[in-house]
């Protein structure tokens, strides 16, 4: 494990991939400008989806364009290019955009076309920015607190409102309103100081488009501000340098856990009797340099609590000055991997090291002591970057003091209630018992077991009641098949069956009053403990 992730930094040339087999890749799109000096052919007044908005429909004669099939967010065509005034030289440009965004910007031309409407615009960009799976814009509005199913209605209901254009001609201009949006983003771009226009650029765009955007993000009380704020969030520091940015935002988040974040949320488990381990982690993150502590110990023994444990205490302010406010991620099970992934100069370990060495980067490793002497200590520059923290299997009093402290989550977990006798007895059988394991991990998966048959047996039917009604069953499939005979000996099993039932039947009504009485009460302590 350790307490941070270094993001995959890849350069990506166009895609081929965003056109058919066999044509090559789309680098502009071209259609005739809308008629400049025209007039809107009507309004058209609708209800929106939370408020009245007001839409001029537009409306020009122009160019009978080729149009591809689209496949999932892409469109496939070997007809190149948008001309329009967002360049100097009068084309949408690929080289100008990232990936995810000219993918929507070649689909939106489709969009047009399945909705019938001759002009390419604002909305139909919005659509198929919606419309790409796991797409920056849907984790733009989602940070910002918009559901993007909804977003996506509205977008829907407009678009229907625009006047339909049936005929070859549908998706064969571009509006100015999407000009004019390239445009905005174009200048957004450069005021982030980004290389490429991507997608949280047309995002910002939209907050000035008048006839679509402006409305649509008012009525869904979405302000400039808290646009910027979740891009903010997602971006981070990072700079569009080249024309796959998107799949480097959060990196983190994809790829660890924000252990602060879980501890600040009330997820994380108590952590009991790692005073010393974490004291000794939190003054080796104080140190200048080489601040970069590493849990060495057996599997079970509880190195990742320690890390819990610290973030417990960021939350809390229990830690020095220069730990307050930080974040504790999680990110590689173990710290051997962070060398020989590549066994070159690329590999993770030579790529921290500089990092690690200067205090850039504090980093806490988890490994055990067999596998820290097999890929740690066989480099010298990596393991003088880490400060050694022996983390000891406790004993069984101090087992059974972490247990009374994990036993209310087990209790609210399993709806079960633990005794203290039981929490004993699992410390010190399995202490006994249990060879080749450590504690406290293998007593808290006894608990979490038993805990776990028991539930079973109270939500599920018992045993008992169970192999009581599969007798019944057998001894009523066997009367039905004596009452036709009618000899003695079957008239004397018949009747003795009828006494065999009738006590099994009276033992069954009380276990299953029983159980149904155990459930409904192990329920409402559920209930009540979750409150």
């Amino acid at each position: 494990m350790a307490a941070a992730v270094s993001g995959r930094h890849c350069l990506l040339a166009p895609s081929p991939s965003t056109c058919s087999r066999g044509h090559p890749p789309i680098t502009s799109i071209s259609f005739p400008l809308a008629s400049r000096d025209r007039r809107p052919l009507k309004a058209v007044k609708a209800r929106t989806w939370s408020g009245s908005l007001r839409a001029a429909a537009e409306g020009g004669g122009g160019f009978l364009g080729k149009s591809g099939r689209r496949s999932g967010n892409r469109l496939r065509s070997s007809h190149v290019g948008v001309r329009c005034q967002a360049t100097k030289d009068g084309k949408i440009a690929q080289q100008d955009f990232t990936e995810m965004g000219w993918q929507a910007l070649v689909a939106s031309p489709e969009v047009a076309k399945e909705s019938k409407h001759q002009i390419v615009e604002t909305e139909h960009l919005m659509k198929a920015l919606l419309e790409q799976k796991n797409g920056l814009a849907r984790r733009i509005f989602s940070k910002a607190g918009i559901d993007n199913t909804r977003l996506l209605e509205a977008t829907d209901k407009f678009i229907q409102l625009q006047p339909k254009v049936y005929g070859e001609s549908s998706g064969s201009m571009l509006g100015r309103d999407l000009e004019a949006l390239v445009q905005r983003a174009r200048e957004y771009m450069k005021k982030y100081g980004d290389s490429f226009i991507s997608v949280e650029h047309l995002i910002l765009a939209y907050t000035e488009d008048r006839r679509f955007g402006k409305q649509l993000f008012k009525d869904f009380q979405l302000s400039l501000d808290a646009l910027t704020s979740s891009i903010k969030a997602i971006r981070g520091r990072q700079n569009v340098i080249d024309q796959d940015p998107e799949g480097k935002y959060e990196s983190l988040e994809k790829y660890g856990k924000d252990l602060t974040a879980m501890a600040r949320a009330g997820k994380l488990d108590p952590v009991i009797g790692r005073d010393d381990e974490i004291r000794r982690c939190i003054q080796i993150l104080s140190r200048r340099t080489k601040n970069n502590p590493v849990l060495i110990g057996e599997p079970g023994v509880g190195k990742t609590a320690i890390s819990e444990g610290l973030a417990q205490r960021i939350v809390q302010g229990d830690v020095p000055q220069a730990l307050m406010n930080r974040r504790v991620c999680t990110s590689s099970p173990t710290l051997n991997k962070l060398d020989g992934a590549t066994n070159g100069a690329m590999d993770a370990g030579n790529l921290l090291k500089p990092m690690l060495g200067r205090g850039e980067l504090r980093c806490i490793g988890a490994t055990t002591l067999d596998e820290y002497r097999k890929y740690i200590e066989k480099d010298p520059a990596l393991e003088r970057r880490f400060q050694q923290v022996y983390v000891d299997q406790p004993t069984v009093e101090d087992t059974i003091s972490i247990l009374r402290g994990l036993r209310e989550r087990y209790e609210l977990h399993h709806g079960v209630r633990i005794s203290d006798g039981a929490l004993v007895e699992a410390a010190m059988l399995s202490d006994r018992y249990i060879s080749g394991r450590f504690l406290p991990d293998k007593a808290i998966d006894l608990v979490d077991e038993a805990a776990a048959k028991l539930k079973m047996e109270i939500t599920s039917k018992p045993t008992a009641l169970d192999e009581i009604d599969r007798s019944v069953l057998k001894l009523e499939m066997e009367r039905l098949s004596l009452t036709n005979d009618t000899d003695k000996a079957s008239r004397d099993r018949l009747s003795r069956l009828d006494a065999e039932l009738s006590l099994l039947k009276e033992k069954q009504a009380q276990l299953t009053e029983q159980w149904e009485h155990e459930k409904s009460v192990m329920t409402r302590i559920q209930s009540i403990k979750e409150e």
